[in-house]
C-alpha cells in the first residue's frame, strides 16, 4: 500500500476515535446523578454543545477523508488497469514479431521487412 493510502487509512482511524470518544463524551454530558436517594437527570449543556460541534467536524472529516481515499483507489485502479493494458500490448507486439519473422522466412510477405532489412546487413 502507498505511502498516501497508509496515511489516508491513518486519517480515518483518527477520526473515527476522535468521533467516538466525542459520543461517549455527549452521552456523559447528560449522566444521571445520584445525590441522595434519588436519581436525577444532570445536563451539561456547555459539553453537550462542544461533544456536537465535535460529531460534527468528526463527520465533515470522515466524508472528506471517505472522498480522498475513494478517489485514490480509483486512480491506483486505472493505474494497475493501463500497467496490465500495457503488458497485454507488449505481449501481441511480440507475438506479431515473432508471426512476421517466420512469415519472412518462409518466404510470405510480398514485400521485404525493414527490421529484417535491418538484421540482414547486420550480420553481413
Amino acid at each position: 500500500m502507498s505511502e498516501v493510502a497508509e496515511a489516508q487509512h491513518r486519517g480515518l482511524d483518527l477520526c473515527l476515535q476522535r468521533l467516538t470518544s466525542s459520543l461517549y463524551g455527549l452521552i456523559d454530558a447528560a449522566l444521571v446523578n445520584e445525590d441522595g436517594h434519588l436519581p436525577t437527570l444532570t445536563i451539561d449543556s456547555f459539553l453537550m454543545e462542544v461533544h456536537v460541534i465535535s460529531i460534527i467536524t468528526c463527520c465533515r472529516w470522515l466524508l472528506s477523508l471517505a472522498a480522498d481515499v475513494d478517489a485514490n483507489m480509483l486512480l491506483h485502479s486505472t493505474n494497475r488497469d493501463a500497467a496490465a493494458a500495457k503488458d497485454k500490448h507488449k505481449k501481441e507486439i511480440e507475438t506479431l514479431k515473432q508471426q512476421l519473422q517466420q512469415d519472412s522466412s518462409q518466404g510470405l510477405l510480398p514485400v521485404p521487412c525493414i527490421a529484417l532489412q535491418q538484421q540482414q546487413m547486420q550480420q553481413q
